[in-house]
């Protein structure tokens, strides 16, 4: 039971560093991939590819390295997080036991107005969010994202570019399975989050046009299948 890892690289390349090591000896990965938006790129363990962009591409990207992996299990995550090998092992078995789903460890539910958000972590429990921090899906999954692409463009004024995507991945995933995603009660190690983007201007009244955009969206795809 392996998968292939997938992180992006901008501005803690020592995290990456770490990251990287970790999965390196981790018996669940298989294999990592470290897209970079920027040309710099540090040095990575074997058990990763690093691909280096010439411009920023945007925060969607992350399911664009998901596409090059020649596995269907994925993990992705982000680069100010390490996840120790119960946690991976617990995500994994989960997808394994239900693939339409994505599985993380943090969540997002909208809060009664449908503004961004109510958090969840440290639980088992429903939602509609799964955050990007960490999370185990299917190839399939990436896929989806870009056949829906061209729904989703606002989230391409989000500061970074491309901020929401994993609202629009988490919404492209219930559309499919026709049910909430889930996260589990497990731990991780915080990195530090030099260039946080959650501390930029704007996040938050971005994210709640992306999350009630998504919201409306996903309740016509239902109309339309009922």
């Amino acid at each position: 039971m392996q998968c292939t890892a997938v992180m992006l690289n901008w501005d803690r390349p020592e995290n990456v560093t770490r990251i990287v090591e970790s999965w390196e000896r981790s018996p669940f990965v298989k294999r990592g991939i470290v897209f970079s938006n920027k040309s710099d790129l540090p040095d990575l363990a074997p058990i990763a590819v690093g691909v280096r962009s010439s411009e920023d591409l945007g925060l969607s990207t992350r399911f664009l390295a998901g596409l090059m992996s020649d596995d269907d299990v994925l993990l992705i995550q982000d680069d100010d997080i390490i996840l120790p090998d119960q946690t991976l092992e617990v995500l994994l078995r989960a997808r394994e036991k239900d693939p339409e789903v994505l599985h993380g460890i943090i969540g997002r539910r909208p809060k009664q107005d449908g503004s961004y958000a109510r958090i969840l972590y440290r639980v088992e429990a429903d939602v509609e969010v799964v955050l990007t921090r960490a999370l185990v899906c299917t190839k399939s999954h990436c896929l989806d994202f870009f056949m829906h692409q061209d729904e989703f463009r606002l989230i391409d004024q989000g500061v970074p570019r491309g901020n929401g995507e994993d609202i629009v991945f988490s919404f492209i995933a219930m559309a499919r399975s026709k049910r909430l995603n889930r996260i589990h009660n497990l731990s991780w190690t915080e990195l530090p989050d030099r260039s946080s983007i959650s501390s930029r201007p704007g996040h938050w009244s971005h994210r709640t046009r992306v999350l009630r955009y998504c919201t409306d969206w996903l309740s016509k795809k239902e109309v339309a299948s009922a």
